[in-house]
């Protein structure tokens, strides 16, 4: 349903005011959303000789110096965090205290770490980073294939070895109450601690990425399980390849849920729809669950979908990287 301040009281649910809110001008920084592939990084680059190698774009390496295994560092380090999904990969750095930046790429199974440095070099320069200050790297991915391009990038050009979320020697510091916890996917595991960490109580986290993940944390930290659901953009995509006369459309919400036309019914039926299915999986887990729970969404679509429901209790876009803060931190005091 959509969000009615005067609707509040009659409904039992909390006033719009009362919803939490992050601020992220401490924890967050300007996310850069390149969607930039690094061929075209490369093409707007200037000419380099033939026998310039790579290492020399990268002067400000720490070139020579050997890795540094993660177990047993100590003291405030600057951090790497990398968030592989299916659709993108999302790259931050933390001080340990705050984010300094963070960039978004699309992710590819096949992609090199000579491509991964060319493109984030750049991106390091223009927020006036220095590669030499990274000094540890965590990776959380739901695509093995990524892995091993990943931990080359840490390995040959930050040199250090990246904790990877999975790794057996790696505490996530919460207890995974399923059936077969190796099953769970890096990302709802992330998700879990850095939504613990900042949210009080019972949580259902609500993920919108290529899967919506609906993810349900008990208040003592614990990961109880959830549900998946596919992303709306996967649902548009295949409604619009399925349907020889349906257009592919831009997921908005729309200003009345009966259209006029196509495209508009198209729009109505996809964000009120994908609506429907939030307040319903939401309410079945609570009634489940039977307790009071909080309502967090993450992932880019998540501002989007608050706008057309009360029953999401507020919008964290950090929480992954959070979680893969806290993560390392924890693992580093060890």
């Amino acid at each position: 349903m959509p969000k009615d301040s005067s609707n509040d009281s009659q409904s039992g649910r909390r006033p719009h005011s009362a919803r939490f809110a992050i601020d992220t001008h401490e924890f967050g920084a300007p996310s850069r959303n390149t969607g930039v592939e690094a061929s075209g990084i490369l093409a707007m680059m200037k000419p380099v000789p033939t026998n310039c190698a790579l290492s020399t774009l990268l002067s400000a390496c720490k070139c020579g110096k050997k890795p540094t295994p993660w177990i047993g560092l100590r003291g405030r380090t600057v951090l790497l965090a990398i968030d592989a999904g299916n659709t993108n990969t999302v790259f931050a750095v933390h001080d340990g205290t705050r984010q300094l930046a963070q960039w978004r790429a699309t992710t590819q199974d096949n992609r090199t770490a000579d491509e991964y440095i060319v493109w984030l070099s750049q991106l390091m320069q223009l927020d006036n980073l220095d590669p030499a200050e990274i000094d540890a790297a965590i990776i959380a991915t739901v695509v093995p294939q990524a892995l091993f391009g990943l931990q080359t990038l840490c390995r040959r050009f930050f040199h250090c070895e990246p904790m990877v979320v999975g790794d057996p020697r790696v505490d996530l510091g919460l207890k995974i109450n399923v059936t077969r916890p190796s099953d769970v996917g890096a990302d709802r595991l992330v998700n879990a601690v850095g939504a613990h960490a900042e949210h009080p109580g019972s949580l259902i986290v609500v993920d919108f990425g290529t899967a919506t993940t609906f993810d349900v944390v008990n208040k003592d930290g614990s990961y109880e399980g959830g549900a998946i659901a596919p992303g709306i953009n996967l649902s548009a995509e295949a409604l619009h390849m399925a349907a020889a006369r349906l257009p592919n459309v831009a997921i908005r919400k729309p200003s009345s849920v009966i259209g006029k036309g196509t495209e508009t019914a198209m729009q109505s039926g996809i964000y009120w729809g994908y609506i429907g299915l939030i307040e319903g999986l939401i309410s079945r887990i609570q009634t489940e669950f039977g307790e009071s729970m909080t309502v967090v969404a993450t992932g880019g679509l998540a501002p989007l979908f608050d706008k057309g429901t009360d029953i999401i209790d507020g919008v964290d876009p950090d929480l992954t990287i959070r979680g893969l803060v806290d993560i390392y931190q924890r693992n580093e005091k060890k």
